[in-house]
Formats: structure tokens, sequence, C-alpha cells
């Protein structure tokens, strides 16, 4: 039971693996009292409600200058008339005379 052993503390520092003979040192977390995380997530929703009505308000005026741009920008087209075509003159076909010869 030694360094090559995995089983022992010695063998996982070696071995340079974690598990039950050899564990992480556990951090200390910070845990609010409960009366103290619900006025804290109170806050939050109150903090997240305002930043999204101020996001709405934003992008509707941005949207109400675009369509202000938009108006003003607007150029009329030019319209076309369009002319009327002259008649075609028709030719007359030239029908080749038929002679009759008598019988």
């Amino acid at each position: 039971m030694g360094k090559g052993d995995k089983r022992t503390k010695k063998g996982k520092i070696i071995a340079k693996s974690y598990g039950n003979s050899r564990k992480h040192k556990t951090k200390t977390i910070y845990v609010a009292p409960v009366g103290e995380k619900k006025v804290a997530a109170a806050a939050a929703k109150k903090k997240v409600a305002a930043a999204k009505a101020e996001k709405k308000e934003a992008v509707a005026a941005v949207a109400a200058k675009e369509a202000e741009a938009v108006v003003e920008a607007k150029v009329e087209t030019p319209v076309v008339e369009k002319k009327e075509k002259a008649p075609a003159v028709e030719k007359k076909e030239e029908t080749p005379a038929v002679e009759q010869t008598a019988e």
C-alpha cells in the first residue's frame, strides 16, 4: 500500500486523481437568510421589469423616428403617360393576275 496504490490517499496524490480516499476541499458559500432572499428577489424582479419597460419605450421611439424618416424621404415617382401608337398602315397585297386562256 504505497505510492502505486490508487486506493490510498498517497496513491491518489501521486496519480493526481480524486475520489473517496482523497476528496476535494469544500468551498464556503454564503447563504442569505430566507427573508433577505425574498426581498432581494423582489428587487431584482423590479429592476428587470423597469429595464424591459425602458427598452420597449426606446424601441417604440426609434420605430417612430424611422417611420417619420421614411415618410419624409418618400419621393413621388413620375408618372409616364403612355403614348398611343399610330394606327398601323395596312399594306394591300397585290394579287397576281390570273390569265385565262381560251380553249
